[in-house]
């Protein structure tokens, strides 16, 4: 698959989509405007943390259509 087939892929782009809009807030917002700064870690995390989330409950939802529950 290689480098060009990794970027191709959807699952990168909200990440790369959430550095790029940390780094312009912290340069353009935080000097001009005087807005609170953005940490990366904490945005990373909780992103991660929802779609850790959103796969327990597509697993719960598989688990019970194959158990036959409602």
């Amino acid at each position: 698959m290689g480098f060009r087939g990794a970027i191709g892929q959807p699952r990168v782009l909200v990440p790369v989509v959430l550095v790029m809009l940390y780094n312009r807030w912290n340069e353009i917002l935080v000097p001009d405007y005087g807005v609170m700064p953005l940490q990366l870690i904490p945005v990373l995390v909780g992103f991660f943390t929802y779609k850790i989330a959103t796969f327990m409950l597509a697993i719960e939802e598989a688990i019970n259509a194959a158990m036959g529950k409602t």
